[in-house]
């Protein structure tokens, strides 16, 4: 299946997909207003839209498994280092450094 893209809001969940598909398919972060005039993120993927919506079912189901925990942490550590690098900088966006050198 091609990957044609993925926004997710849930910081945990964005991890998950880093855990799953590599942290090469985090592409950007932005800061954004959500549709309750709340503060969020915007975290975009390069994975496959219907992959990614059926695990977000499972994780708004509480049903998501993972297997690795120690990976994942990892993949939440390494997604929780960029936002803070991104609020002390005082960024509203942060792009991945190989998907600016070209690599989608």
């Amino acid at each position: 299946m091609a990957a044609d893209g993925f926004v997710a809001r849930h910081e945990y969940f964005s991890a998950f997909l880093m855990y799953l598909f590599g942290e090469e398919s985090l592409t950007r972060i932005e800061n954004g207003i959500d549709d309750r005039g709340k503060r969020c993120r915007d975290f975009y993927f390069d994975v496959p839209s219907l992959d990614a919506e059926a695990y977000l079912a499972d994780y708004t189901a509480g049903n998501l498994n993972i297997a690795d925990l120690k990976a994942w942490v990892t993949s939440y550590s390494r997604l929780n280092f960029i936002c803070r690098q991104m609020h002390k900088n005082g960024d509203s966006t942060w792009t991945s450094p190989s998907w600016v050198n070209g690599r989608g």
